[in-house]
C-alpha cells in the first residue's frame, strides 16, 4: 500500500506540475532547482499562488521532517545498539552532527555560493552524489543481499508478517531475485554517466 500510494502521488504530482509549468512557459528543471526556483516562479504567476505556494512548501517541509525523523530513528538505534548509548543520547549526538554538517550546505546557497565542486555549489554537488551514487549503491547492496544472502523464503516470510489479506507470493520471486537488482544496477550505471 505504501509503495502504491507513494507512486500514485508522485504520478499525480507530475500530471499537475509539468502541464502547469508548460502553460506558463517555464522550463521544467529537475532536483533542487525545480523545487526552490521553478516552483516559486510558477506560484508567483498563478492566481492564488501565494496560498498554493505556501501550502506546497509547508507540505514539502512536513515530508522532509518525517523523512528525517525516520532516518534519525534508524541512526539513533544503531548508536544505541552498536555503541551502547541511551536512545536519547544517541539521537542527540546524531542530530547534533547532522546540524553541524548541514551548515556548509546551507551557506552554499548564500555566502559560500562561489565554492564549486564539479561546476556545482555544495548543495547541488551533494544532491548529485547522493541521488546518483549513494542511494543507488545502498539500494543495490540491499537488493543483492535480499536476493542472495537472505533469500527468497526469509524475505517472503518477513514481508508477510502482519500484512493482512494481501500476501507476497511466488509471483514476486523473479522480481526480488533478478529484476529489482538489475533495475537498481542500471540506475547506478546511469548515474555513472555524469550528465
Amino acid at each position: 500500500m505504501v509503495v502504491a500510494c507513494d507512486t500514485a502521488v508522485a504520478f499525480v504530482a507530475g500530471l499537475v506540475i509539468f502541464p502547469a509549468l508548460f502553460a506558463f512557459g517555464i522550463a521544467p528543471d529537475s532536483g533542487p532547482t525545480l523545487l526552490f526556483v521553478t516552483m516559486p516562479v510558477l506560484f508567483e504567476q498563478m492566481p492564488g499562488g501565494l496560498l498554493f505556494g505556501g501550502a506546497f512548501l509547508f507540505l514539502l517541509l512536513l515530508a522532509g521532517l518525517t523523512s528525517v525523523i525516520a532516518v534519525l530513528e534508524v541512526m539513533g538505534a544503531i548508536a544505541h545498539d552498536s555503541l551502547g548509548l541511551s536512545r536519547r543520547r544517541g539521537v542527540g549526538i546524531v542530530a547534533t552532527l547532522w546540524l553541524l554538517m548541514s551548515i556548509p550546505v546551507i551557506l552554499s546557497q548564500g555566502p559560500w555560493s562561489h565554492i564549486q565542486i564539479f561546476g556545482r555549489d555544495l548543495f547541488g554537488a551533494l544532491d548529485f552524489v547522493v541521488g546518483s551514487f549513494l542511494v543507488p549503491i545502498g539500494g543495490l547492496i540491499l537488493a543483492l543481499y535480499v536476493a542472495t544472502s537472505w533469500g527468497w523464503s526469509a524475505f517472503r516470510d518477513e514481508t508477510n508478517l502482519g500484512s493482512g489479506p494481501v500476501k507476497v507470493n511466488s509471483a514476486w520471486k523473479p522480481f526480488v531475485q533478478f529484476i529489482i537488482p538489475t533495475a537498481v544496477a542500471l540506475v547506478l550505471l546511469g548515474g555513472l554517466a555524469f550528465p
